[in-house]
Parts: C-alpha cells; structure tokens; sequence
C-alpha cells in the first residue's frame, strides 16, 4: 500500500473515530477499503481516491451518515450465543417479576440492535415463557447508529438465509409470516411491542435510571479504552439501581475504570452497578 494511500485510510480512520469511536487500526485497513468501495459503487464515484476528495470539502446529509453506517459492524442473528436468552427468561425476568409484582413497566433496552435480530430474539423468548399479561408489561427499546440499517430493523424482513441463521423452525412458524418470495417478516404484533430509534452510545444523551435491563453485546469491543469506559459509564447510569447488563461472550469489564458486580446466571454474566457504602 503506498504511503498516499494510506493517508486517505488514515484520515476515513479519523473521520469515522471522531464520529462514533470506531477505531480503525492500520492493520484494519483491508475492511475499511472494502466498506469504502462499497460507497463509490452507491453513490456512483469513481475511486477512493475521489471519494476522498469530496469529503475533504466537508460533505454532511447523506454521505456523511453513509460512511458511518458502513464503518459499523452489522454482523448479528437470530439468539447469537444463546446463553443470555435463557438466563433472561428462565432467571432474570422471572425474578423481577416476582419481586415486582403488579402492572407496572419492565424496561429493557437493546442497544447497538443493527438489523432487529437480537430485540426480536428477547421478545420472542420472553413470549415462550411469560404469560400474556406479563408480556404485556415490558418495554424494548431497540437503537442503533446506522439509519440504514434501523429501516430493515422495522421492517422485520429477513432472507431465507438471515433467518436459517440461529432462528429454531418453531419460532419461524409462531412468529414469522411467510411472504412466498424467500423471505419472511415479523408478525406485526411483535413487530409493534418494539420501538427502534437512532442513538450514538458515544455522543447521545442518556437516561437516567430507566432500564432494568441493557442488551449492549459486540459494540464496545470496537472501541478504545476511553471510549469504552465512557460508554459503560453511561450505560451504568442508565440502569436501574438492581439493574442489569448484557455484555458480548468476547468482551468484559477488566482493564475500565468501571465499578461493578458481576453475576453467573444459566452460564451467562451479567453486570450490576457496585454501589457506595454509607459513611
């Protein structure tokens, strides 16, 4: 790779980093050029170098949101690692319930959801275990960087191939509709139990004590050390004080700045707030 080469990737690198906190490393630079050639066939332009050039003269709308959607890692399916599934169902929501009893809301925000499988996975085995009425008392709160890839989230519409990957037969009968063109889409009233919207974990505004449980899995590992611990912090104030968080089976809290309680609930771990001690 020549040396000009390498300044445009360093500065897609730094554009993208300064956005959302991807890093990009040198090493990474074969992914960032494939996802970059993906752009110049979309939007018609010549070569990467030329891309390079539009962007010096500092584009925003859609192609400022269109390299960041494509730096993003969209990789997801259908109960990827099952575990947190059924430590979320079999434990963890039977347990709240139980200390909640009543018909007040029980929070649960899945953040980083890309194309909706993973949202869609929670609500489908929180419905094989739960009863109508409790169902009915959750919340799911699904977001994502990429606009792009939120509209196909929405949608519910998966390939043959999208939904081979991790989804059991019995699910795709309960809960999928059949469109009769080798794909499948989301039955409407599971479709409509989830609320999708555009959230940047690194720069957006995040609620205070909300969520009783987070779904956050696959996001921080593509950060750095202080973006991570400024993610997880947010991610932290955003619970619930017995609140709980999913992280990825790849990724964990060792090395931040983090205080936290770690809990093994069906071979899954999830992370608490450590709270202060009185005086």
């Amino acid at each position: 790779m020549e040396n000009k080469d390498k300044g445009i990737y360093k500065y897609f690198s730094n554009y993208i980093f300064e956005n959302i906190g991807i890093v990009y490393e040198e090493k990474d630079y074969y992914r960032l050029e494939s996802r970059l050639l993906q752009m110049c066939r979309r939007f018609d332009v010549e070569n990467i170098q030329a891309l390079y050039s539009m962007y010096l003269q500092k584009i925003t709308g859609e192609m400022h949101q269109t390299v960041l959607d494509i730096a993003t890692n969209n990789e997801t399916y259908f109960f990827r690692d099952t575990k947190p599934f059924v430590a979320l169902s079999e434990d963890l929501l039977p347990r709240i319930l139980k200390d909640r009893p009543g018909s007040g809301p029980i929070n649960i925000w899945c953040g980083g959801c890309s194309s909706g499988q993973e949202p869609y996975s929670i609500l489908m085995a929180l419905s094989e275990r739960l009863s109508a009425s409790e169902i009915e008392r959750i919340n799911i709160t699904a977001t994502d960087i990429s606009s792009e890839i939120l509209t196909k989230a929405k949608s519910g519409t998966y390939t043959n191939l999208e939904i081979q990957r991790g989804l059991p037969i019995t699910h795709l009968v309960k809960y999928f509709s059949d469109n009769s063109n080798e794909s499948w889409t989301v039955k409407k009233e599971i479709r409509d139990r989830i609320s999708f919207s555009e959230f940047n974990l690194l720069t957006g505004t995040f609620p205070r004590g909300k969520y009783d449980i987070i779904f956050c899995r696959n996001v921080i590992i593509y950060q750095n050390r202080e973006n991570k611990n400024k993610i997880l912090s947010s991610l932290f104030e955003s619970l619930t004080p017995d609140g709980n968080l999913f992280l990825g089976s790849g990724e964990s809290l060792i090395g931040t700045d983090i205080s936290y309680l770690q809990e093994n609930l069906q071979g899954s771990m999830t992370f608490k707030k450590k709270h202060k001690q009185a005086a």
